[in-house]
């Protein structure tokens, strides 16, 4: 994936970046991002997550090719600052975005994230997804069932019906899902999406 900057006289230039993925094995992931979106993927192993520009404690992204082959993503923000956010700096030392590819073969678990207020750290977590692939009949999970709140929430989680209460969404390639923080959700299997959220 390419990080892709548009020159502008009073903010100098960088060149199209392209970065180094981060592969992370998953049990419920696959082959599918070689097949579909061109990977070279290692071995015979499961990969459900390619981190494509990425500064997560110890997973930074790194410069492929170019003259700034090498360079991690934090050096770039240290030293190119002013070209990568413009009038638009969000100010902190991390990148404030997190992009990646997901190949789910399993379902992946049921998860809700913390809004900005929420979170210890101050920054929760909102995430968009595209739909690359999807085999028929694929779906997500994505928000409570109508009619469903605490209490009842509360109730199908001791009983370990959490599924009943949440909305089944079918998807299809081009589908483009906002989650919201504070949205539980769950990804199904035979899907393949892109996804950009915030870095907490």
């Amino acid at each position: 994936m390419e990080f892709i900057h548009e020159e502008t006289d009073m903010q100098g230039s960088l060149p199209p970046l392209h970065f180094r993925p981060i592969l992370k094995e998953k049990p419920w992931g696959g082959r599918n991002m070689a097949h579909y979106l061109g990977k070279a993927l290692p071995g015979v192993d499961r990969f459900g997550e390619s981190w494509e520009i990425a500064h997560c404690g110890a997973d930074s992204s790194v410069v492929s090719g170019g003259s700034l082959d090498g360079t991690t993503l934090p050096d770039l923000l240290r030293q190119h600052r002013d070209e990568i956010f413009g009038d638009h700096d969000p100010g902190g030392d991390e990148f404030p975005l997190l992009v990646k590819y997901l190949d789910a073969n399993q379902w992946l678990s049921v998860q809700v994230h913390p809004d900005d207020a929420q979170s210890p750290t101050g920054v929760g977590k909102t995430e968009a997804w595209v739909v690359l692939r999807a085999a028929p009949e694929s779906t997500i999970l994505a928000g409570l069932k109508r009619g469903v709140g605490r209490k009842e929430l509360e109730a199908a989680i001791a009983a370990g019906n959490v599924l009943d209460c949440l909305n089944s969404v079918p998807v299809s390639a081009g589908d483009c899902i906002s989650i919201p923080a504070g949205t539980i959700h769950a990804i199904g299997p035979g899907v393949v999406i892109a996804e950009i959220q915030q870095q907490s």
